[in-house]
């Protein structure tokens, strides 16, 4: 009886069966390893993709705001939203006006913070405004940590 279960065919289909799963296996692992390195690096340069729309939303913003200081040179605001800048980034702006924090007297700073998905950045500009000719200059514009 024991003769029977153990032919030389049957052994041939017995070591078949390990041999099959090892290589199944390295196949996956292999796959498995293509695919979690393309997620990865797509990831990364969305997110770098993703920082510069939103410091591209955060300029337009103080673009924005300098154009609204040329249309009317008293104009302040508390924060207004710009929005549909590309595709899927906004801006909120804030301009205030002869403060300490604003730079001066006679000085504007126009504060913006892009987003852009789940990236934020922001960027200060300060501007002076002669009150005599109404010309604008722009004396610092820089990226400010959040």
């Amino acid at each position: 009886m024991f003769k029977k279960l153990f032919t030389k065919k049957r052994i041939m289909g017995i070591a078949a069966l390990p041999t099959l799963l090892i290589l199944g296996g390295a196949v996956f692992d292999t796959a498995l390893i293509v695919t979690a390195g393309a997620y990865y690096l797509n990831k990364t340069d969305y997110g770098v993709r993703l920082s510069a729309e939103s410091l591209g939303a955060a300029k337009a913003g103080i673009q924005d705001g300098i154009m609204r200081l040329s249309r009317d040179k008293s104009f302040t605001s508390s924060g207004y939203t710009i929005s549909n800048i590309g595709k899927r980034s906004s801006a909120f702006v804030v301009i205030c006006k002869d403060t300490a924090e604003c730079g001066g007297s006679g000085k504007y700073k126009i504060s913006s913070i892009g987003t852009s998905f789940t990236r934020k950045k922001k960027m200060e500009a300060v501007i002076a405004v002669n009150p005599n000719t109404g010309q604008i200059t722009s004396e610092s514009m820089k990226e400010v940590a959040l």
